[in-house]
C-alpha cells in the first residue's frame, strides 16, 4: 500500500468515525431534552399543550384573555 492509498484509507476511517460520534452526541442531546421536559409548569402559569405538563394534578386549559386571544394556563 503506497502513501496515497494509506492517506485515503485514513481519511475514510476518520469520516466514518466522525459520523458515528456525531450520531452519538445527537442521541445524548435528545436524552437531555427528555430530562428537561420532565419538569412541570406551576399552577396559574402559562403552558403549552405539547410541551411540559402541569404540576400538582393541574391541567393545561384554554382560556380567552382580555383581548379575546386564546391562551393556555395550568389550572387546578
Amino acid at each position: 500500500m503506497n502513501t496515497t492509498t494509506g492517506f485515503i484509507v485514513l481519511l475514510v476511517l476518520a469520516t466514518i468515525l466522525g459520523g458515528i460520534e456525531a450520531g452519538e452526541s445527537h442521541m445524548r442531546k435528545d436524552a437531555m431534552g427528555r430530562v428537561r421536559r420532565q419538569y412541570c409548569v406551576p399552577v396559574d402559569q402559562p403552558c403549552s399543550l405539547n410541551t411540559q405538563p402541569c404540576c400538582d394534578d393541574a391541567t393545561c386549559t384554554q382560556e380567552l384573555n382580555e383581548n379575546d386571544n386564546t391562551v393556555y394556563y395550568c389550572r387546578a
